[in-house]
């Protein structure tokens, strides 16, 4: 299961509709007019209250600013069998689903779409802000996948740009509101979390949105509600090493391990540097005392000579 927010890339700033129509058309093209649009609360919902909706819950947001945003949901073609307990030998597109397969993948996916918004909400770690309930969002589920220019198999030329990809193809976009429901609330996925926070009106209130914490809590989730053992390439792997509190204190430790050997080498080699300095400066003292031992007496001689040996025993 992968769930992304994706950028605004620029055009987030005005009306949602061309991204609604987008949606409708594709579903349109499918062919598949049974998929429609849905909310938190609605299971169907007609394309002009998406639009009116969202382009209307836009209170204190800059002209220029984002006014919206896209979520994607998708599911892999192993995690769409197991919803509708399907062998992968049976069930190897959409046509070869029946009309009840596809309304039990379709309600699933309502479904599991709605604890994602869930946990969407809850990210931004917001008072005003516990759900889905709190946002303005519309979802879609789409049944087909086309390849594109910079789809591997195209510059391989194993296939077209354009072309249907093979298996079930199942996914969600969803469109949502940067406003909360209330219009009291900027919910932004672009605002990284950095773990620091900032003083809003009046309140100490986290600055940012986790998208780590986003992608492996969602995925965590879809395998608990619906008891699915994942392969490894069906799991989110955390491009952050320190994401879990284990990783954070091995980190941690292995940082005291590192600066305890770091100290030691450096005394150690500190301590080798002087010694080494020591014996050079006695070598060059007992040379110049057997060059020219008539700068000195014999017995002085005799004397530095001993004093040099007795400390190179000691080493």
């Amino acid at each position: 299961m992968f769930v992304k927010a994706h950028k605004s890339q620029g055009k987030n700033s005005g009306s949602c509709a061309d991204l609604a129509e987008y949606m409708e058309k594709e579903a349109e093209q499918e062919g598949k007019d049974d998929t429609l649009f849905f909310s938190h609360d609605k299971d169907s919902c007609e394309l002009n209250d998406v639009i009116d909706r969202i382009d209307h819950n836009v209170k204190g947001i800059g002209k220029d600013d984002d006014k919206f945003y896209m979520i994607t949901i998708n599911p892999s073609n192993r995690e769409l069998l197991h919803l509708i307990g399907a062998d992968k030998s049976e069930k190897k597109c959409f046509e070869d689903l029946t009309s009840g397969e596809r309304q039990n993948l379709n309600v699933k996916l309502q479904e599991y779409t709605r604890e994602v918004m869930n946990i969407y909400a809850k990210n931004f770690e917001r008072d005003k802000v516990k759900s889905g309930d709190d946002l303005v969002y519309f979802a879609r589920i789409e049944t087909e996948r086309y390849y594109r220019h910079y789809d591997k198999e195209v510059g391989e030329g194993k296939a077209r740009p354009g072309d249907k990809k093979p298996g079930l193809n199942f996914h969600v976009h969803v469109i949502v509101s940067r406003n909360s429901k209330d219009q009291s609330t900027k919910l932004s996925p672009h605002a990284k979390s950095r773990g620091n926070t900032w003083e809003l009106n009046g309140k100490q209130v986290k600055r940012g949105f986790d998208h780590e914490k986003f992608k492996v809590c969602s995925q965590e989730h879809f395998n608990q509600m619906y008891s699915y053992k994942p392969y490894q390439n069906e799991s989110y792997k955390s491009k952050n090493p320190l994401d879990s509190l284990q990783n954070k204190a091995v980190f941690t430790i292995e940082n005291k391990i590192k600066g305890q050997i770091k100290q030691v080498l450096a005394k150690d080699i500190q301590d080798n540097f002087m010694v080494e300095r020591q014996i050079m400066q006695n070598a060059v003292k007992a040379a110049l005392l057997v060059k020219n031992p008539v700068i000195a007496s014999l017995a002085e001689v005799r004397k530095q000579l001993a004093s040099i040996i007795k400390v190179e025993k000691m080493k």
